[in-house]
């Protein structure tokens, strides 16, 4: 199945919003994993919801992630959708998300360097 550009939109709209949110991608890759085992996208909105209020996930942190994750994809994907198209939209949102991290992280070395690179010159 093809990627519709309005399914790629939203992609983009979660990426965006995840990262802004600085969410561990790979508790995203554990919803997909889930997603791709259950086939039921509604399952798998519950369970983000669950761990977002949870006491058996491993910290604050984590529930904040979830927490941002399900608000996201509540918001921004039907809760009706197929567990293919949810599963698509979640699988190039989180790549996006991987990518736009690493532009974030690249833009911040880049200052730290620059930085370091004038106080030396101005030495």
């Amino acid at each position: 199945m093809e990627i519709t550009k309005e399914q790629m939109e939203t992609a983009r709209a979660l990426a965006d919003a995840w990262v802004r949110a600085d969410v561990d991608l790979n508790e995203v890759g554990k919803l997909i994993a889930h997603l791709r085992a259950k086939a039921d996208w509604q399952k798998t909105l519950e369970l983000a919801r669950r761990l977002s209020v949870s006491g058996a996930v491993r910290s604050n942190q984590t529930v904040r992630y979830y927490r941002t994750i399900h608000n996201e994809c509540a918001a921004r994907i039907d809760t009706k959708a197929s567990a293919e198209t949810a599963g698509q939209i979640l699988g190039w949102a989180f790549r996006l998300g991987r990518f736009k991290k690493m532009s974030v992280i690249d833009k911040k070395a880049s200052r730290s360097i620059n930085r370091k690179s004038s106080q030396k010159a101005r030495r």
